[in-house]
């Protein structure tokens, strides 16, 4: 990025048809690397897909507007430049909370910026709409059941938050810590990320994060912010429960447990009736997606399937791949796929899908865990937020 990436403009991507409903992409989108920074700030009518919002980066701010589907942010028009092969393109590849945002200009090099959504900042926090109305939960069908927190919640008062608080990941390399205190009725303290060396064993604090947690209906309103690169200013909002003996704080469509040091945030299924519910209810289906657009020679698509077949065996693949089109095209993205066998755990004391995969855990952890809400007739299932339907069996 430098000087000359002061003028952004858009790029025009033909529609496609018999697309799965497009999750909501409103929000703040935040790019900060290398001491360089660029925010998107989104409001998304899912009912006609149109996108409107603003786009800053070196200092200076303009008003852009869109469409966006399942897996493409897809800019018409920034300030009153509207896009063409001749003034430049912007294009947005979504998986998530991510996005692959490529800016091109006519005889400059593309720029590839990876943006990450801020959940429960602006209007989405308190979940209202462009026009203040009630935003419903994106992609969710009046026949499945809204999740609520009554499902596993347990009402507790702000003492009850206190002390300290962890949660280990399976091979002990990555630690999140939370102390928290009772101050004149508010709840306040510190989460660390700590990273710890496989072989050197050293420990680095990967991010901070100040809470400030206000008593309400048995649980905190939080807010909470990077206490690295932000202040109070830049808060998110969030709710923390009690599910049982563990803290469960909940940002936006994220969840994170944590347990009492020494307590493991993992505890087998056996026993458990919501697991053994879960597993009989996802055995053999198959859950998965896929999208693209494209046009004027630019491509976007993005695919995810999980099939968790009967037999106990898993296979996971996902992909988001883009491409800029044109002679001097860019091409960007990448996929992921894993094998291997799965069985229900209660994570943090909920019902959630662990995959062991199969393979020598040099590049990448041979655990995942899958929080998977199936809809009440079984046709599709929230996967780590996501809505997927069900589309056969194994």
């Amino acid at each position: 990025m430098g000087n000359t990436w002061l003028l952004l403009v858009a790029t025009v991507l033909a529609s496609a048809c018999g697309r799965p409903p497009a999750p909501d992409v409103s929000g703040r989108w935040v790019y900060a690397e290398s001491g360089e920074s660029a925010e998107l700030r989104l409001e998304h009518d899912t009912a006609n897909g149109r996108v409107t919002g603003t786009f800053t980066a070196l200092g200076k701010q303009a008003p852009i507007s869109g469409r966006a589907d399942a897996s493409a942010l897809i800019i018409e028009k920034v300030d009153d430049v509207v896009s063409s092969t001749e003034t430049g393109t912007m294009v947005g590849a979504i998986s998530g909370d991510e996005m692959l945002l490529t800016i091109t200009q006519p005889g400059q090099e593309a720029v590839a910026l990876r943006l990450t959504r801020q959940r429960g900042s602006g209007s989405e926090a308190a979940g209202l709409s462009a026009g203040g109305e009630p935003r419903p939960e994106s992609g969710r069908t009046p026949s499945d059941p809204v999740r609520t927190e009554d499902e596993s919640f347990t009402p507790s008062g702000p003492e009850a938050f206190t002390g300290s608080w962890e949660a280990v990941s399976d091979d002990g390399t990555n630690t999140e810590t939370a102390e928290l205190e009772l101050f004149d009725g508010i709840v306040a303290g510190t989460i660390r990320s700590l990273e710890r060396g496989y072989y050197s064993g050293r420990v680095t604090v990967n991010a901070e994060v100040a809470i400030r947690g206000t008593s309400r209906a048995g649980g905190l309103d939080l807010r909470a912010w990077n206490t690295q690169n932000g202040g109070p200013e830049s808060a998110v909002t969030g709710r923390a429960v009690k599910r049982g003996e563990y803290l469960i704080l909940r940002i936006g469509e994220g969840e994170t447990g944590y347990a009492r040091p020494g307590v493991p945030v993992v505890q087998s299924g056996e026993g458990s009736a919501a697991a053994a519910t879960l597993a009989r209810t996802v055995a053999g289906r198959v859950y998965s997606a896929s999208t693209q657009s494209s046009g004027r020679g630019a491509f976007v698509g993005s695919r995810v399937r999980l099939a968790l077949c009967a037999d106990g065996s898993i296979e996971f693949s996902v992909s988001d791949l883009a491409s800029t089109g044109g002679a001097e095209g860019v091409d960007m993205g990448d996929a992921t796929s894993r094998r291997g066998q799965w069985s229900v755990v209660l994570l943090t004391g909920a019902p959630v899908i662990r995959a062991q995969w199969s393979g020598t855990g040099s590049s990448y952890s041979l655990t995942r865990y899958f929080r998977v809400q199936p809809s009440a007739g079984g046709s599709r299932a929230r996967v780590d937020g996501t809505e997927l339907p069900a589309t056969g069996s194994c």
